[in-house]
């Protein structure tokens, strides 16, 4: 009778590991899944980077320089020519950006060319605060 009861004894407790197995198994599947969304989104998130340097492409540099000469500028409309823009790296993280633009002021219309010295301080590249103004010419 002894054996008997050990036996009953034995299947309750087999029963709480199996539960406690089962557990730990979610537990760790939702961990896995929370942790490839974490990679999947830092991967994603530099869209506008390099994926091997970490630094911006030469669109988004063109978009912080644009942002750059809108500030700098007092006009009622100013427009970037659609010859495009040219790009430079002068070293790992500062950019040179030469475009025109045209700026409108009442009936007077002129094309303005630029040249922005930027340099990239890091984050995200479409984020106007990972830019710091090195220097802004007219051309």
């Amino acid at each position: 009778m002894d054996n008997h009861s050990a036996e009953n004894e034995y299947i309750p407790n087999r029963s709480q590991h199996i539960r406690a197995a089962k557990s730990a198994i979610r537990l760790l599947a939702v961990f896995g899944v929370a942790f490839t969304i974490l990679i999947l989104r830092f991967a994603l998130g530099s869209v506008s980077a390099d994926a091997s340097t970490g630094l911006p492409d030469s669109e988004a540099t063109y978009k912080a320089a644009q942002q750059y000469i809108r500030e700098n500028m007092r006009a009622e409309s100013l427009n970037f020519s659609s010859d495009g823009y040219q790009y430079a790296q002068k070293s790992d993280s500062v950019y040179v950006i030469r475009t025109s633009a045209e700026l409108r002021d009442g009936d007077v219309v002129k094309s303005i060319d630029y040249s922005v010295l930027i340099k990239y301080k890091g984050g995200a590249a479409d984020n106007q605060n990972s830019w710091l103004l090195l220097d802004i010419s007219r051309n």
